[in-house]
């Protein structure tokens, strides 16, 4: 046989062991020829000159050469078969073992031995090509392999089988492995996959398929120890990576079916092992089809040095009697490891004893240096009248002050559905010593106490449906567990218990509290300091493990219990179902404790569980959105800030400006918060309202966030939070929107003052006063003082063919930390324009201070007038005044000059200015402070004629000035006014 191994290639184990081997034996035949010619050549051939397996095995045991140099495998180009084994054919004649019972048969009688017997390291790799069975029913007194020899490997050979066992593993076997195989029989008559005698070293089976077999409790079945003295003990057996199949119906096994077989994996019934090991095995229905006497491991009055049990799914077993699926009854154990297991639908009839288990441990026994029993779950098909862990130990009965360190713990295991009977317990102690018993959860279908009061402590030596029951004084001292103040002794809560933020304050007491009536006074009292541990139940269980709590005094005080929400993996042993309801967020169910009491020894005491106290309450965020208390009701300030409120912390992930709704209408300054009144949108239509930050404000611990809101014009902004929009960090959302406080102070409104504004905004202009008009733009008082540049650039629109508008300056500014811009005066050129022809200066503002820039800018309206339609004045010249003291006077005693006459050099004249407010319409205005003056700077002060202080619409007011004339034309400029009234 050649193969060719391409570099840097990793390739399967058999082939690799193979490839390696110096002599490589290939099976060409099924025949059951032995060996001929030399032996030692490391040819194989039969006496008919084929390789058999036989040929094959003895040429390998007479080389007997180092482990690994000796490979016995299948020739490429042979197709297989049965090997149809018979006792005519056998390479060892002699009986293989008398001990428990006719193991291989009785030499004399039924022609016991083995057919093939291997002594030498050797890899038997037949690549599940060849089967080897007798060819009938299989009711033959032979084993068909004898395994007495260093370094021997069997891999991936099928079906192998007789009417005795299948490996018979001798006394000098070392380092002896089984893998791969797949061995199914079709009768009773095999009866056993595997033996190992004592004095075998390093036995492993492992990554197998078997089923089928006879069973009969110590006799027959899967595989058993045979180590019958403490001076010859197997040392060293390994159980890894095997399914055992079974039938999950009701079936025969007899010697024409082996459809009901089931039988045990491991059996060491008084058997001596030094190290066993039972890992990552599948064994379902053991028991289940067939009346028999099968468990998972049968260790029952066995020595075992270290015990591991680890990783295996033991589904579906049926309990008979006192069948444990795990059998330590009566075993001396030095140690043991039961780990990570699954034992699944669990069933059973009626008759199981009260003292029955999943897992028995040594009764009557004490552990030699520890024992763990962790990780593992305990699941029964609907309700199991018996207990999943139980221990009757070795220690005094009814000693409540004995708390010796049994070095066993039993801790975070999942149960459900035991203890159903009214005499069972899930877990149950019996003369133990302290054993820690911590962190176990039980299952809505497990039996327990409707008054959880009585949960706490059942009679000293009696039994009683609860989780977990210390029976006597000497199992955990009958230690007495802290309680839930809130239900009483006699069972009774008043009110529930109310989480708040998710979190409740579950106070507890000692068991010495004087409210505590229900006390065991002849069992042990927790010290402190002590540790207790929390569960949530739906009613009246352990469904899910919260965690544990240090308690230093020995005094009432209040835990505050963290519940779990869902999703959490605390909710994974109740298939994610927890005190949280992942809709509503509702809190129900309720809380029980477990006294956990640190000793000097290795192992801690534990009590049963608690009574249980109700709570209730909501895990879902409660939110409030209201204006910031530093916010103003009105403010010219650009950043709006509003705060969001959670009554719990919020995964600040979902927190964005997307789960925000921000609107913005129409509004008019009240001329609160020191704005000024009357300030108005502009434009409606041009708000933008929008979030522009949500941050969370330092030191809230994610229960509040400051949100930022800006527009571009005077508004009312109103800030929402629907529904559904923001978490908590386990995922639930908050089930309502936001409420807002009811005040303007409190509430979630907050209105912006635009504080730009144009002065004036709104005047009259003379087509072709050189003169114009001047306005300014202006920030209100109390607005920001601009960082930066405000700059204004300006476009005009006017109707068609009017005079058209001229700026000083089209693009005016307002200066950093200043308040105004300089004024921009507008003229108008000459022309005609109907009266009150609206003109329009719009502008925007550019800056880089986020406090202005994008806001809108209020326009500028000039409306043109061919004349000033505001006010008139007519100015008359009087002669000949015999009185001037006054206007009336000089109208009363003087001549009014004609128009157009001509009047000497030196003659005397006074001239009476008549100002009208001429205003109306949208024009009406009352005048103030108007001050005429003259071009004639002879007249008046300078010019300066007077000052009307006020005129309302329609009135009008006397002035005058009185001169003598100079040969110069006085008329020439005409007369002038000028008014500090805004129109």
């Amino acid at each position: 046989m050649t193969l060719a191994i391409a570099a840097g290639l990793l390739t399967p184990i058999a082939i690799a062991n193979m490839a390696q081997a110096a002599t490589q034996l290939s099976v060409d035949s099924l025949g059951l020829q032995s060996a001929a010619g030399s032996l030692t050549d490391g040819i194989c051939v039969s006496t008919v000159g084929t390789c058999t397996l036989r040929a094959a095995i003895e040429e390998s045991n007479a080389l007997n050469a180092a482990p690994g140099e000796v490979a016995i495998g299948v020739d490429p180009d042979f197709a297989g078969g049965n090997i149809a084994i018979s006792t005519a054919t056998r390479m060892r004649t002699t009986a293989l073992s008398a001990a428990n019972g006719a193991v291989a048969g009785d030499a004399s009688g039924d022609g016991s031995g083995a057919v093939y017997e291997v002594t030498a390291p050797v890899t038997i790799d037949l690549e599940h090509k060849i089967t080897i069975h007798p060819a009938g029913a299989g009711d033959l007194a032979v084993a068909p392999f004898h395994l007495n020899g260093p370094d021997i490997t069997i891999r991936a050979v099928d079906d192998v089988w007789a009417g005795e066992t299948s490996f018979y593993i001798g006394p000098k076997a070392q380092r002896v492995t089984l893998d791969d195989l797949d061995v199914r029989t079709g009768t009773y008559y095999p009866e056993r996959f595997f033996v190992v005698r004592g004095g075998a070293e390093e036995i492993t089976v492992s990554n197998s398929t078997i089923s089928g077999f006879a069973s009969s409790e110590r006799e027959w079945n899967w595989g058993v120890v045979e180590g019958t003295s403490a001076s010859f003990p197997v040392k060293g057996l390994t159980v890894t990576g095997n399914t055992y199949l079974a039938s999950d119906a009701s079936g025969a096994c007899n010697g024409s079916t082996a459809a009901g077989c089931t039988s045990t994996p491991v059996e060491a019934y008084e058997q001596h092992i030094t190290e066993l090991e039972f890992t990552d095995n599948v064994a379902p229905n053991i028991n289940r089809s067939s009346a028999s006497d099968a468990r998972g491991l049968d260790l029952r009055y066995a020595s075992v040095g270290t015990l591991k049990v680890s990783g295996n799914t033991f589904s579906a077993p049926y309990y008979r009697a006192r069948q444990a699926v795990v059998d330590l009854a009566y075993a001396n154990l030095d140690s043991f490891e039961i780990i990570g297991n699954d034992f699944t639908g669990m069933s059973g009839n009626g008759d199981v004893q009260d003292n029955a288990a999943a897992i028995m441990l040594p009764t009557d026994k004490r552990i030699g240096t520890g024992g763990t029993i962790a990780d593992n779950e305990f699941l029964a098909t609907g309700t199991m009248n018996t207990q999943a862990v139980y221990w009757d130990g070795l220690e005094p009965t009814d000693s409540a002050t004995n708390i010796a360190d049994s070095r066993v713990s039993i801790v975070d295991n999942h149960f459900d559905g035991f203890s159903t009977s009214a005499s069972r317990s899930g877990i149950r102690m019996l003369q133990t010593g302290v054993v820690e018993i911590a962190r176990n959860t039980f299952g809505s279908r497990s039996g327990s106490q409707t008054n959880t009061v009585l949960e706490e402590f059942s009679g000293n030596g009696s039994v009683a449906a609860t989780l977990v029951s210390n029976v006597n004084a000497s199992a955990n001292a009958k230690l007495n567990t802290w309680w839930p103040t809130a239900r009483s002794s006699a069972n009774v809560q008043t009110t529930p218990i109310t989480a708040t933020e998710c979190t409740v304050p579950l106070e507890v007491a000692p068991p010495a509290d004087a409210a505590n009536t229900t006390d065991y006074t002849a069992g042990r009292y927790p010290g402190v300091p002590v540790e207790l541990d929390v569960y949530w139940t739906q009613s009246n269980d352990a469904e899910v493990y919260i965690g544990r709590y240090d308690v230093a005094a020995d005094e009432r005080q209040t835990l505050q219990v963290a519940l779990p929400m869902p999703g959490d993996e605390l909710l994974e042993t109740n298939n994610g179902v927890g005190p949280v309801d992942p809709i509503s967020g509702a809190v129900t169910g309720g809380l029980r404790v477990q006294t956990i009491e640190p000793l000097s020894g290795s192992t801690s005491s534990s009590s049963q569980y608690s009574r249980v106290a109700v709570i209730d309450g909501s895990c879902r965020p409660v939110l409030t959105i209201a204006q910031a208390t530093t916010q103003n009701e009105e403010t010219h300030a650009r950043d709006l800030h509003f705060t969001l409120t959670s009554s719990m912390q919020l995964d600040t992930s979902t927190v964005t400006s997307d789960d925000f709704v921000v609107e913005a209408k129409h509004a008019t300054s009240e001329g609160l918060d020191g704005v000024a009144a009357g300030i108005s949108t502009i434009d409606a239509d041009k708000l933008n309202p929008r979030i522009v930050s949500v941050s969370e404000i330092a030191g809230s611990s994610g229960t509040q966030f400051d949100v930022v809101v800006r527009v571009d014009d005077t508004a009312q902004v109103t800030v929402t939070i629907g529904a559904g929009t923001v978490a908590i960090p386990t995922g639930l959302a908050n089930i309502t929107a936001a409420t807002t406080g009811s005040e303007s102070a409190t509430d979630n409104v907050v209105t912006f003052v635009n504080p730009i504004t144009a002065q004036p905004s709104r005047f009259t202009l003379v087509t072709g006063d050189e003169r114009g008009k001047k306005f300014t733009y202006m920030l209100a008082a109390g607005a920001p003082v601009p960082t930066e540049q405000l700059k204004f650039p300006t476009s005009v629109a006017q109707p068609q063919g009017t005079p058209k508008l001229s700026l000083s300056t089209a693009s005016p500014v307002i200066n950093g930390g200043e308040t105004q811009s300089n004024a921009v005066v507008v003229t108008a050129a000459a022309g005609d324009a109907p009266a009150g022809t609206k003109t329009t200066i719009a502008a925007t503002v550019v800056t880089g201070d986020s406090n202005y820039d994008g806001l809108l800018v209020p326009d500028v309206n000039p409306y043109l007038y061919a004349t000033d339609p505001i006010i008139n004045i007519v100015k008359r010249a009087y002669i000949e005044v015999g009185d001037s003291s006054s206007a009336q006077q000089i109208e009363a005693t003087g001549t009014p000059a004609p128009r157009d006459s001509r009047l000497t050099d030196g003659q005397p004249v006074c001239f009476v200015y008549t100002v009208s407010n001429t205003s109306a319409d949208d024009w009406l205005t009352v005048l103030r402070d108007v001050e005429i003056i003259d071009s004639d700077e002879r007249l008046g002060k300078g010019g300066v004629i007077g000052t009307v202080a006020s005129l309302d619409s329609g009135d009008s007011e006397k002035l005058f000035s009185c001169v003598s004339l100079i040969p110069v034309d006085t008329t020439a400029d005409g007369p002038s006014s000028e008014s500090g009234e805004t129109p």
